[in-house]
């Protein structure tokens, strides 16, 4: 019984992989930049981002006071910095 059973374990793994790559190859994933993404990919991003956002960003106060002057000193430096990419 536990024979059959490992072979039902190894005839599922081999069965995904064959389906997965069977699908890869009928090229059925978009793989163009322009495509939305899926609610799998738009989930795991997400899960992603908080996870990490939750580990790794500071804790506390924001050490920049909110003023309007610290604002347009941000679009500033995001305009001189980062726009371009």
């Amino acid at each position: 019984m536990f024979r059959a059973f490992l072979w039902g374990v190894v005839l599922t793994i081999l069965a995904a992989l064959g389906g997965g790559y069977a699908v890869l190859r009928a090229g059925l994933i978009p793989a163009n930049a322009d495509a939305n993404p899926g609610w799998f990919e738009t989930w795991a991003a997400h899960a992603s981002l908080d996870a990490t956002l939750a580990r790794e960003a500071p804790k506390g106060p924001n050490p920049v006071p909110l003023t309007d002057a610290n604002l347009v000193a941000g679009i500033d430096l995001y305009g001189q910095h980062c726009a371009i990419c």
